[in-house]
């Protein structure tokens, strides 16, 4: 093997480190946060969203689907 595909073949091993590095990082870091991470979540209600329709929106959407 000449020296350029020596050096060639030595970057992709490194790159291929790098990026199995990177991975095993993104993991362990995902885990911390799916399993060890203990945030509180709160939620206001709202009303639901109604839609009118017509020239000046004073016409209801009906449920098409209502029997």
């Amino acid at each position: 093997m000449n020296n350029t595909a020596a050096r060639r073949s030595e970057k992709r091993r490194m790159l291929m480190l790098a990026a199995i590095a990177l991975v095993a990082i993104a993991t362990i870091a995902l885990v911390d946060v799916i399993f060890v991470y203990q945030g509180q979540i709160s939620v206001s209600q709202t009303a639901p969203l109604k839609f009118l329709t017509g020239p000046n929106g004073n016409n209801p959407v009906r449920n098409i689907h209502r029997k």
